[in-house]
């Protein structure tokens, strides 16, 4: 299995010869969420980049790079294996012996780590217009949300067991651009300002009007590593604590663009997946409270950057 100790290679930094605050282990190389908190880490925090390859899940060598106070930040797991036709259950059954095995070796080593994971807003199903907290009831519409609920048990199962300290970040849609994502469209909105500045049709199912939490990374960045330097254990909800319909974004980029946006409204498709239509409106203020964090970026700010970033 490929380590990487940062993804800057080009700047020939040396880990070794500096004195670190922590060690971090993030695990999801191709996350551009990862990419931008390597950016922002590696001056401060000694970093293992983990990407996964074969054997990831039974033969997890990267085990060893686990010390005492370690903060483990879980960005990915492979969600091909879910989309893939009859690897539902498969992929599942290969997580929980993933964690018997990272169980049994914390307690053989007697090391504790710290865990963060990023899950999902939309393990909370269709709210309406219900404004979500964490005790908000679960209802997963797809085998991705229902993938994520079961890695969250697992850690809070793992957490009782070996006493440690879980953090879980549902994240709402998480928008702008890190090293990665100026190349390649990630995230929703990031797609639909590249259409924009290449003065193409924005397609628009229903009315638009569906409402969206959209964080934009560098806020979401900056409460992970609060996340990792406070350690105060628990389930948050990682989100702008604000939600906007399509249609009220066009505008808004319309306006501070000054430019005309082309629209096309159609119907949805009749295999169209009902997460699609839901609203969703989430409070920050546990998070908030317990990290000392808060927005910095509004939606026009945030927006206005990346239309003129994104290429």
């Amino acid at each position: 299995m490929e380590l990487l100790e940062h993804t800057l290679k080009m700047k020939n930094i040396n880990f070794h010869s500096r004195m670190y605050k922590k060690e971090v282990i993030i695990i999801g190389k191709k996350s551009f969420i990862s990419q931008k908190l390597v950016n922002k880490l590696w001056k401060k925090e000694k970093i293992h980049i983990i990407e996964r390859k074969k054997n990831y899940y039974s033969k997890p060598d990267w085990f060893n790079l686990i010390k005492k106070n370690t903060t483990i930040v879980f960005f990915a797991f492979d969600n091909s294996l879910i989309s893939q036709k009859n690897n539902f259950f498969f992929f599942n059954k290969t997580i929980f012996n993933f964690f018997n095995l990272l169980e049994k070796h914390i307690k053989n080593k007697k090391i504790f780590p710290n865990i963060i994971f990023t899950s999902t807003v939309t393990v909370y199903g269709n709210t309406k217009f219900n404004l979500v907290n964490e005790n908000f009831k679960l209802n997963p519409q797809t085998e991705y949300d229902i993938s994520k609920i079961f890695f969250e048990k697992l850690l809070l199962k793992l957490s009782i067991s070996c006493n440690l300290k879980v953090i879980i970040l549902r994240l709402s849609n998480v928008f702008g651009l890190s090293e990665i994502s100026r190349q390649k469209d990630r995230g929703v909105l990031n797609k639909i300002v590249k259409k924009i500045k290449n003065n193409e049709v924005i397609q628009i199912y229903g009315s638009g009007k569906y409402l969206r939490d959209y964080i934009y990374i560098d806020d979401l960045v900056n409460g992970i590593i609060k996340s990792i330097n406070i350690c105060k254990p628990g389930i948050y909800n990682l989100c702008s604590g604000k939600s906007y319909s399509l249609v009220h974004i066009l505008k808004k980029i319309e306006k501070l663009m000054s430019i005309k946006i082309k629209k096309k409204f159609l119907k949805f498709p009749e295999n169209f997946s009902k997460i699609e239509k839901r609203n969703f409106k989430g409070t920050n203020k546990l998070f908030s409270k317990n990290f000392n964090w808060k927005i910095k970026f509004n939606l026009g700010k945030s927006l206005k950057k990346v239309y003129k970033e994104i290429t």
